[in-house]
């Protein structure tokens, strides 16, 4: 028999770190010593979401307000100094119109109003400050992000901005957005955004235009303050912006060389490195002989590298010719079409957009100095201004032509998909990429550059930024070393990792065929309801129709009538309610939403139903649950939570993904740190050596149940 082995295993969580140490044989193992060590997590009780999270949308507020009134006071200060106000207290504006209210024998005097007379008559000098005073305070949405360079073109992950390019539409029948909501019939009832309805948002763009229409009708009936230099004065403070901070300063240090930053995930070095790895590690398979490619297939593939954004199998097949019989090892026939280093993406997609901006010329002769073009993929990944962004490429002594072609192809949002940083520096990819030239596996490739490919670093609790994350993986740091001092040392440790399962090619097939199903269904009830209103409708519209038409038109709650355009998002008769409370239950999803009036919202409140018909005759109750069993269309989890009695707790306290997400982090974190050098003491020999299993209990559903060294045939 064996020497028995001592093992410390630790399954980590982000409220408990439960540990357990064995003496195991061949035969058997014997428990000496188990626990949990238990901490409150850094999250709000009655939510669950973290306390920064509050923190930080509260700091955000402040800030918010802060700056708001910081432009408000300049933009009043102007209107005093040019004589449309005769003073800059926070209150001028308002008493701005009181004063025109008071002249019109106390009939109230919109803004908006005033912005469609402004365009047709001469304003007097209260008409004109509330004008411009008002546009100041609602200044539309301006996004100063490289991303979105394009005129804010709306695309299909923002609702605001497609929801004002819809609005738009309509802008061409009239001068001006003020002139729009002022008199078009969509805008009657009101004038401001509801319930995840962007509709009423305007561009700055457009407002810009409001007001140098406004200058120029005023200028051109004679008055005497609406001078040039005080429209550029007042559009420099009312729409000024902050330009958006560079994320070069965020970047972690390589560890290969810890005077370098990470380089980009787009600069041509870490992409022929990626690449590069990727063909030293293919096997190519003729029968039953498998072989490596040779530094000559290596050159050859390498040489067409960067010359299409994508390099397939099928591409390298043709490349080097191979035999019709030969496959690559691991990848069937129908998946040649992927590229080889981005399963999902385009291997060479950075190299490929530079040499297409820049030119032939400037990029053959910045070949001869692979650093710089780094340095240029880094800057257009780091940096978000634009105005930042040519500093630094004119800082780099590129050539004034190419600058300006870099800056306009950002501009026009070329470089959208430059983003992410590697786990190396652009130096260390450049000294690695010799090795890998000639066939060496990256160990071995690192070895001839001078790096230990092993090699972990120090992990600092300040470097990690999920406040929960860090306090998990600080409890468990203090566990590890308690239970050392006691039980170790120890021959191995086993960290419990958290993972999710990946899915078989029939279920991901289903899921397809469902998503299908569903765009197909939501396509057809977005007709119906567009029909209905006689318009096109917001997606928000499209959730309101959908609720109202698989509950008949009726509220579940009281089984009054929706009217058949209640829908619409400027109806408040009627309102999108979580069915068991948002704040409690963190479900945001379709299943837990429903259409009700008004009243019975209000009367709910942050209640389930069962809680709130508890608390009225048991009959009305009995009658809601045979309501909902009627509705045929409502099934499910939706029914459910209609039905949901006492139980709720178990509902309420159920696995978050969120929590998911902070359990793999802090787990992960613990094993790396106990590779470390300074826990090296609470290990028997140098053999001591750490095992990565994932969880076999206490799982979310879909987590796998083995370990990775089972699934590897090992024990």
């Amino acid at each position: 028999m064996g020497q028995p082995r001592r093992i410390l295993g630790i399954d980590l969580g982000i409220a408990s770190c439960g540990w357990a140490v064995i003496e195991a044989d061949e035969n058997a193992g014997v428990i000496i010593g188990a626990g949990v060590r238990c901490f409150d997590a850094p999250l709000v009780d009655k939510t669950g979401e973290p306390k920064s999270a509050e923190r930080r949308t509260a700091r955000a507020q402040r800030r918010v307000i802060r700056r708001r009134r910081q432009r408000m006071n300049a933009v009043r200060d102007l209107l005093r100094r040019c004589g449309l106000l005769p003073d800059a207290t926070q209150d001028a504006l308002a008493l701005a119109l009181r004063r025109l209210s008071a002249a019109c024998n106390g009939r109230p005097v919109t803004p908006w109003a005033l912005r469609t007379a402004a365009l047709d008559r001469l304003l007097t000098n209260d008409e004109f400050a509330a004008v411009l005073g008002h546009i100041a305070r609602h200044r539309g949405f301006r996004s100063n992000s490289k991303r979105d360079a394009t005129s804010n073109a709306a695309d299909e992950t923002s609702k605001m901005k497609k929801a004002m390019e819809q609005t738009r539409e309509g802008l061409t029948k009239y001068r001006t957005f003020g002139e729009m909501l002022a008199t078009d019939p969509r805008f009657m009832d009101r004038k401001r955004n509801r319930d995840n309805d962007y509709s009423h948002t305007p561009k700055r763009s457009d407002l810009e235009d409001e007001v140098r229409s406004i200058f120029l009708a005023q200028g051109r009936f004679g008055n005497p303050i609406a001078t040039k230099e005080l429209e550029l004065e007042f559009i420099g403070k009312a729409f000024s912006q902050r330009p958006l901070q560079d994320r070069e300063s965020k970047v972690g240090k390589c560890l290969f060389e810890p005077e370098q930053t990470r380089t980009a995930k787009r600069s041509p070095s870490f992409e022929q490195f990626r690449f590069l790895q990727r063909l030293v590690n293919l096997r190519i398979a003729v029968g039953r002989v498998e072989r490596a490619l040779t530094p000559a297939e290596i050159r050859i593939a390498l040489a067409k590298f960067g010359t299409h954004k994508i390099y397939s199998y099928k591409t390298l097949r043709k490349d080097l010719d191979l035999d019709p019989n030969a496959r690559f090892s691991g990848i069937s026939q129908d998946h040649e079409k992927l590229d080889i280093a981005a399963r999902k993406g385009q291997s060479a997609y950075g190299t490929c957009l530079l040499r297409e901006v820049m030119g032939q010329a400037p990029w053959r002769s910045l070949l001869q100095t692979p650093a710089k073009l780094d340095r240029l993929a880094e800057i257009l990944t780091f940096r978000e201004d634009v105005k930042s962004i040519r500093r630094a490429l004119e800082e780099t002594e590129l050539d004034p032509t190419v600058v300006d072609q870099l800056v306009t192809a950002t501009r026009e949002g070329m470089f959208t998909e430059f983003r992410g940083a590697a786990h190396i520096s652009a130096l260390a990819a450049r000294n690695i990429i010799p090795g890998l030239r000639i066939g060496l596996v990256y160990s071995e490739a690192c070895a001839q550059a001078g790096y230990d490919h092993s090699a972990r670093p120090a992990i600092s609790l300040d470097g990690v930024g999920s406040p929960v994350t860090r306090r998990a993986f600080g409890e468990a740091i203090k566990q590890v070393r308690a239970v050392g001092r006691e039980f170790g040392p120890f021959d191995a440790i086993h960290v419990e990792l958290a993972r999710d399962v990946g899915k078989s090619a029939q279920e991901r097939a289903r899921i397809g065929k469902g998503i299908e199903e569903r765009n197909a269904e939501k396509d057809r009830r977005r007709q119906e309801a567009a029909s209905l209103l006689q318009r096109e409708i917001s997606d928000d519209e499209l959730l309101r129709y959908e609720l109202a038409k698989e509950q008949n038109f009726k509220c579940v709650y009281c089984d009054s009538a929706v009217a058949p355009n209640g829908f619409a998002a400027n109806d408040t008769r009627w309102q999108v309610d979580h069915i068991l409370p948002w704040s409690r239950f963190g479900d945001d999803s379709y299943w837990n939403k429903t259409l009700c009036c008004t009243r019975c919202n209000q009367h709910k409140k942050g209640r389930t139903p069962f809680e709130w018909f508890k608390e009225l005759p048991e009959i009305q109750w009995q009658t809601f649950i045979a309501r909902v069993e009627n509705l045929k269309e409502i099934r499910g989890f939706k029914r459910r939570n209609f039905t949901l009695g006492e139980s709720t707790p178990e509902v309420e306290n159920r696995f978050k993904k969120r929590n998911l997400t902070d359990t793999r982090w802090a787990s992960r974190l613990l094993a790396e740190e106990l590779k470390h050098e300074r826990f090296k003491s609470i290990f028997a020999s140098n053999s001591g050596r750490l095992v990565y299993a994932r969880p076999t209990s206490n799982c979310p559903p879909g987590s796998t149940t083995k370990s990775s060294c089972q699934r590897r045939g090992r024990r």
